[in-house]
């Protein structure tokens, strides 16, 4: 029932407010339960400095990583959307 995915913004999205405008997706890190889930890569890098860090697997700290829950697809597209709308600069 769950999935997981990323993608990496452009400059014009300010991902802190698109974060923070989602209503379905919880920030956190504990991928493959039964909620949606969002982690801004920014923060993983943050956390993970050394020679195991996802910079050095080149991931970019635009990058944001989902994990869908349980909730309708509509619903989260929906709520994904929205987010994008409040977020653009």
């Amino acid at each position: 029932y769950a999935g997981l995915f990323s993608f990496e913004v452009t400059d014009e999205i300010d991902i802190p407010v698109f974060v923070d405008a989602l209503k379905y997706f919880r920030i956190g890190v504990s991928w493959g339960g039964h909620e949606s889930l969002v982690v801004p890569a920014k923060a993983s890098l943050e956390q993970t400095p050394g020679l195991n860090s996802m910079a050095r697997f080149g991931v970019s700290p635009r990058t944001i990583r989902f994990n869908v829950g349980l909730e309708s697809v509509e619903d989260l597209w929906a709520d994904v959307a929205q987010a994008f709308e409040k977020a653009r600069k």
